[in-house]
């Protein structure tokens, strides 16, 4: 009897159902990402761009929860949400409908956007709403938890964590795209099966509560009222780890736009949700508190430094990410309201995600020319949880006390008295404290930054007098680890350990002027762009990776320097091809500074495919670059993702193909599949040639573009440029690795006659990628990853 008694249905019910819907919430987001990819270039930025799109989905979803709650009670709402649930069937399964929206490479952000909204926007509505709908069905049952059902939240997001995790593990690597999104479609359909159970289940408890007590809420009528300080501090509280989220997202998918690296700080800021309304929370929230300012100050040297060397290196910022989630989530999770106001809590809570991400993706690129807004949020993480205990958004202590009086039926004019007098003791209290801020603490404030500020600087002339460069670990440890550790003393003083901070960064931010000089800043959709002198020639850099250079000598402006080298890979090739057998028409995907356009000849036809408007500007101004103009005046830029771009025109059109299209180290898989080299083909000549950039810190390319070699069967070779003369490294030479490809081996003229010159790794085993399968992981290459100063 014990035995039976002990199974609660309602309770297994709904937590499978709510487990179910945030596996395929979140299953459905780097499915998704991962199918809209291709059409703008491969760019971190559109997974930033699907973030934020989820965040405000999750907020018309709960707000519509809050709303239908208020308006229809719960009988009416489940009857409306079933009808809800069959909507998205018209559309599924999930693919990209583009058809009919516009796909514009002068505005990324709206074509991103509108794509996603027709796409997926229905089902992810559908299914945004389950949490707090399921929770607020929930506490109308007669389980014994229906009282306090926030721990389904913390159920909800773990089955959101396993599906993120499932997805790069495990869907990935096993199935095509098209199978997965059968796979998803199915999981949908049990959903609604499962909701409509809960529905009924609802139904049938509501009706048996009114006949027993009519007219009584079952989830209780006599809730305290939430004050306006409170939803602020739930603002507040949300509102920064969100913004670090999309900001760490972004700072870890520079080089690595792949779904388990977008995956892996959103799985970290859902595990915190899981551990801090989890029923019994496995850590303390006063040792996450205490651990919040070594947890942040390593991300932030290391950005302040402009640290790339390592892979290993990004764990810090993912430490920082869990651990200032774990402080403002769990802020929040101590400050939960009665039942009652649950939907309305969770509409604050997705209010303040929605607009730490709009910042990051809307507001910071028009204010800032970095990605600023990245150590912004490591401070903001370090000082809101404080000041929303203590200063502007100050909790509603005085609820607790009204609820407690209230149940040992006090009047409310007795309330109210005692209410008044404590908040005057209180008042009268803190006096002395605001006195002290206002006479002393804004000026010792104040002292300790400029002091740090002046520490780094003179370090930073120490830095420059031994010829350290940023980026490196040592030139970090020179400038930064001290007042790093002395701004660690004030961390019992959160506003004096932020202040001191937020001067080291600014004062950090002054070094690189020593030995680059910077010409000019700029920040599109696609990413930071720099542009600066090195001795004796001029660099484009796009966020961490060199996209160009040019001499500043006149008499080489049209040298092709870094790795387009005249003694590298790509200058072996067109040495191959010269006189009669020169190539006539060449397309170049990927324009950077033009670079490449020091080869172009009298007669030649050249074209540039290009996504990003922002790099054709600073391409094609002089103060800036004169390849275009000065070496192939001629030459066409097309504007847009260059395999889109190519397939409109005529087949057999190129005599070579040059394929540099990289952002940073990431990869744009797109370009590297089956589908695609086939329509590389197409568009070249009988006897042309294809080459290809596959210098990666990270990732090993060679056995990918093998793969597709023998697939198609088609020759290639491959050539790792490891080496370079003092003078050509002060020439500008960068080191680099290609492979060419061509139908037969005499198409490549005297290049397969050089030594330098491999077959590429004839032998290698696997699946050649495709536009529905690829394995990012198994590329990922560490064997020179190394934390060496």
């Amino acid at each position: 009897m014990s035995r039976r008694s002990s199974i609660r249905p309602d309770l297994l019910l709904f937590a499978l159902t709510l487990l179910l819907s945030a596996t395929l919430l979140f299953t459905v987001q780097p499915m998704f990402g991962k199918m809209i990819l291709p059409m703008f270039g491969g760019s971190p930025s559109v997974w930033l761009t699907a973030l934020v799109f989820f965040q405000l989905m999750l907020l018309v979803g709960y707000a519509y929860v809050y709303a239908t709650t208020s308006w229809l009670g719960i009988r009416k709402q489940a009857a409306l949400h079933l009808l809800i649930l069959g909507l998205p069937l018209v559309v599924l399964p999930v693919r990209v409908l583009t058809g009919w929206i516009p796909i514009s490479p002068m505005r990324p952000l709206a074509s991103v956007s509108w794509t996603l909204i027709f796409s997926i926007g229905l089902p992810f509505f559908a299914l945004s709403a389950s949490a707090p709908l399921l929770q607020r069905w929930f506490a109308t049952t007669s389980d014994p938890a229906a009282s306090d059902p926030y721990f389904l939240y913390a159920a909800s997001n773990l089955g959101s964590l396993g599906g993120l995790l499932a997805y790069p593990l495990l869907i990935e690597p096993l199935f095509r795209l098209r199978t997965q999104s059968h796979i998803w479609t199915i999981g949908y359909v049990v959903l609604v099966a499962l909701i409509v159970v809960c529905a009924s289940r609802v139904w049938r408890v509501r009706a048996v509560s009114k006949q027993a007590n009519p007219g009584q809420d079952a989830v209780g009528a006599k809730a305290s009222p939430v004050s306006w300080p409170t939803r602020l501090r739930w603002l507040a509280l949300a509102a920064v780890p969100a913004s670090l989220l999309v900001s760490v997202t972004s700072y870890v998918t520079t080089d690595f736009a792949v779904p388990l690296f977008w995956i892996a700080p959103l799985a970290i800021y859902l595990a915190t949700f899981v551990l801090v309304f989890a029923r019994r929370p496995i850590l303390s929230h006063g040792l996450m508190s205490a651990l919040l300012p070594f947890a942040v100050v390593v991300p932030l040297v290391l950005a302040a430094g402009q640290v790339s060397e390592s892979l290993y290196l990004l764990v810090f910022p993912l430490v920082g990410l869990f651990v200032a989630g774990m402080v403002c989530h769990g802020e929040l999770a101590a400050s939960r309201p009665q039942v009652r106001h649950l939907t309305e809590f969770y509409v604050w809570l997705s209010l303040g995600g929605a607009i730490g991400g709009l910042f990051n993706v809307l507001v910071a690129p028009l204010i800032f020319k970095t990605t600023a807004e990245y150590p912004l949020g490591l401070l903001l993480a370090c000082l809101v949880p404080v000041l929303a205990r203590k200063g502007w958004v100050k909790p509603d202590k005085w609820s607790a006390l009204r609820k407690q009086m209230k149940s040992l039926e006090f009047s409310n004019a007795e309330i109210d008295k005692v209410i008044a007098e404590k908040q005057a003791e209180a008042a009268k209290a803190e006096r002395p404290q605001a006195s002290a801020w206002g006479s002393r603490e804004p000026w010792l404030t104040i002292r300790i930054a400029a002091a740090l500020g002046l520490l780094v600087v003179g370090l930073e002339f120490l830095a420059a007098t031994l010829e350290l460069s940023p980026g490196s670990l040592r030139f970090v440890g020179v400038v930064f680890v001290l007042p790093a550790i002395i701004a660690l003393c004030f961390r019992q003083k959160r506003v004096w350990f932020a202040a001191g901070l937020g001067a080291i960064l600014l004062a950090g931010a002054f070094y690189p002027q020593w030995n680059l000089s910077v010409i000019a800043r700029a920040r599109s959709f696609y990413g930071v762009y720099l542009v600066a002198d090195r001795g004796e020639y001029r660099v484009l850099f796009h966020n961490t990776t060199n996209h160009g250079a040019q001499s500043l000598v006149p008499q080489l402006k049209c040298m092709p320097l870094t790795y387009y080298f005249p003694t590298g890979p790509l200058g072996h090739l067109f040495m191959s091809f010269q006189g009669e057998q020169a190539k006539s028409d060449i397309a170049v995907m990927g324009l950077g500074a033009g670079s490449a356009a020091g080869y172009a000849r009298p007669g030649q036809r050249w074209t540039f495919y290009e996504i990003d408007p922002t790099v054709e500007r600073i391409a094609r101004d002089p103060r800036y670059f004169t390849f275009l103009r000065d070496c192939a005046p001629q030459a066409r830029v097309i504007l847009g993702d260059a395999r889109i771009s190519l397939a409109r025109e005529p087949d057999g059109t190129h005599d070579l193909i040059i394929l540099d299209a990289f952002t940073s180290d990431a990869l744009p898989v797109h370009l590297l599949t089956r589908e695609a080299l086939d329509l590389y083909f197409r568009k070249l000549s009988p006897h042309g040639v294809l080459a290809f950039n596959i210098t990666n810190r990270f990732f090993n390319l060679a056995p990918v573009l093998s793969r597709l070699a023998r697939d198609a069967h088609v020759v290639a070779y491959f050539q790792s440029d490891d080496d370079a003369t003092p003078d050509e490294e002060r020439a500008g030479k960068e080191l680099s690795d290609w492979v060419v490809m061509a139908r037969r081996p005499e198409d490549l003229g005297k290049l397969v006659y050089e030594t330098k010159w491999l077959v590429s790794l004839p032998n290698v085993t696997g699946a050649a990628w495709t536009d529905d399968y690829s394995n990012v992981l198994g590329a990922l290459d560490l064997s020179d990853d190394d934390l060496s100063f």
